[in-house]
């Protein structure tokens, strides 16, 4: 690895010391060729997308909505995003995704020395079917797996609706175990084993904690009083779905991460049944 990335920056602001090209091989179980390409495919999408240039106050939006936050560490020490997924609306993807991307690159800029994985929690209480986001689900799962691979150390989904295993049913076959792997569903007794991840000053007080700064108030204090609300893209999840569904998941396993060969053949149609 070190031969074909002989330098230790590249031109797309990703570190490339032997700790990172380390990630990259145990992504992918050690096959060089494999890692390689993962690498290549994250360099060329880092410069097609910046990440690193994407400002909180470009995305404060998601935060005058209560929609997510990043405070705080988990056990661990690892730095925590939290996302509520109540407040997420559909019509808001694009300023979704770019704040997915920005509070990644925080969180790494925040990490300590030694570690290399961030926690993730998606707060599914009040979360209906006005919520459902396909493009958001597969940009935020395809940006972790395949473009900051072993960064997610942690992600909680806590007390996710019935109609929410259809969504997980059509996502979990694109995803590589190891990502599976690091996925804790937790049901309505969330408040008692989060506390086995995160302190009650952690926690946010909607979920039982003692946190009570709610990002709308967090990030008034930063930039003021909330600008008028941008305008809507007027695009349904579904909509989405149905014309992105296979060239997502082609998108999402265009690093090896898993074959579409391993979806169910039904998936889809129970998608869409819903």
């Amino acid at each position: 690895m070190r031969e074909l990335f002989p330098t230790e920056r590249s031109t797309q602001h990703i570190p490339l010391t032997d700790a990172d090209l380390l990630r990259f091989l145990r992504a992918r179980e050690f096959n060089c060729d494999k890692a390689a390409t993962m690498l290549k495919n994250t360099i060329e999408w880092r410069n097609k997308i910046k990440p690193w240039e994407v400002t909180l106050e470009s995305v404060r939006y998601v935060y005058d909505m209560n929609a997510a936050h990043f405070h705080g560490r988990d056990s661990q020490g690892r730095p925590v995003l939290w996302f509520h997924s109540k407040h997420h609306d559909p019509d808001f993807c694009e300023i979704a995704i770019k704040n997915c991307y920005y509070m990644i690159e925080k969180a790494i800029s925040e990490l300590k020395e030694g570690q290399e994985a961030v926690s993730v929690v998606f707060d599914l209480n009040g979360y209906s079917k006005r919520n459902r986001d396909a493009k958001f689900a597969w940009n935020a799962i395809s940006a972790l797996q395949n473009y900051y691979p072993e960064r997610m150390g942690l992600c909680l989904v806590l007390n996710p609706p019935s109609f929410f295993w259809l969504m997980w049913r059509v996502i979990k076959p694109w995803l590589a175990p190891r990502t599976v792997n690091k996925i804790v569903f937790v049901g309505d007794d969330y408040a008692e084993k989060i506390r086995q991840y995160f302190s009650d000053d952690t926690i946010p007080k909607c979920l039982g904690g003692k946190y009570d700064l709610e990002p709308e108030d967090w990030i008034k204090q930063i930039y003021g009083p909330a600008p008028p609300m941008p305008k809507k893209n007027g695009k349904g999840w579904f909509s989405w779905f149905k014309s992105h569904g296979n060239k997502g998941g082609q998108e999402m396993i265009r690093s090896d991460s898993v074959s579409l060969d391993e979806a169910p053949s039904d998936a889809v149609q129970g998608f869409e049944a819903d």
